[in-house]
């Protein structure tokens, strides 16, 4: 859930005349079927979403190098259909963490219903209806979560935030396969720390122990410097790594 501060420009794709005529049929018959689908997935719309979000999905993370992100729906194209080419309602995300969401947007206002708004306007308004709707649902192109959001060694997430525990049990992020990706990005630098601190205590020369603090001081720098790295995965764990258990780790 890393904090997105500028999408950028709209792809091309989404303004197209082909594009605007599907999103009014869509609207005149309030749903839409599978063929609609390929509208939003073209080549330009998920390469844009990939750059925008390092190739990581919105939700978890996890790095999507291998393969296309699902192109998903903030907001539901079931329940809100006319928002389905709508460049503020499609996020990269892992197919894990797009199945898991589904339909589910929980709203703690006034859910909004279409008002015939101009195709100029449509790609732009996320913050309106926020403002109205007050949805549970995390948006990383909105929410800034960073200070929110907890960690365990272990790799687990958590959070006091109602909106982040909502995101967090909705997408499932804490499913194993994550957990234990996490786990590894911070066992394994611990591992490396541990073993360098070893060699030094039992290093009698004062040339290697000073080369040992050295490359401590530089493993920690490589993780520190990774963690501000937009194209790694899981930052906000490295961070929290970082900021909550640094010290401990080289004490």
């Amino acid at each position: 859930m890393r904090f997105i501060k500028n999408k950028g420009t709209i792809p091309d794709s989404l303004k197209s005349d082909k594009t605007n005529e599907i999103r009014k049929e869509v609207i005149k018959k309030q749903s839409y079927n599978s063929k609609h689908n390929n509208y939003y997935k073209k080549d330009d719309i998920k390469e844009k979403l990939k750059g925008v979000y390092e190739n990581k999905c919105a939700y978890c993370e996890k790095s999507l190098l291998d393969w296309y992100p699902n192109v998903e729906h903030y907001r539901p194209k079931s329940i809100y259909y006319w928002l389905m080419f709508s460049w503020d309602n499609l996020l990269p995300a892992c197919p894990q963490c797009n199945t898991n969401k589904g339909d589910k947007f929980k709203l703690n206002g006034t859910k909004v219903v279409y008002e015939e708004e101009l195709l100029e306007e449509i790609h732009n308004d996320i913050e309106n209806y926020n403002a109205k709707e007050k949805p549970l649902m995390i948006n990383p192109e909105v929410d800034n979560v960073e200070n929110k959001i907890k960690y365990e060694k272990t790799g687990k997430i958590n959070s006091y935030d109602d909106r982040c525990k909502y995101t967090i049990d909705i997408c499932k992020l804490n499913r194993d396969d994550l957990v234990e990706r996490r786990k590894k990005v911070y066992d394994d630098f611990e591992r490396r720390v541990v073993k360098l601190k070893k060699e030094f205590k039992v290093a009698t020369k004062e040339e290697i122990k000073k080369d040992i603090e050295a490359r401590i001081k530089q493993e920690t720098s490589k993780f520190i410097e990774n963690a501000f790295n937009e194209g790694v995965e899981f930052l906000l764990f490295r961070r929290y790594i970082a900021k909550e258990f640094l010290s401990e780790i080289l004490r």
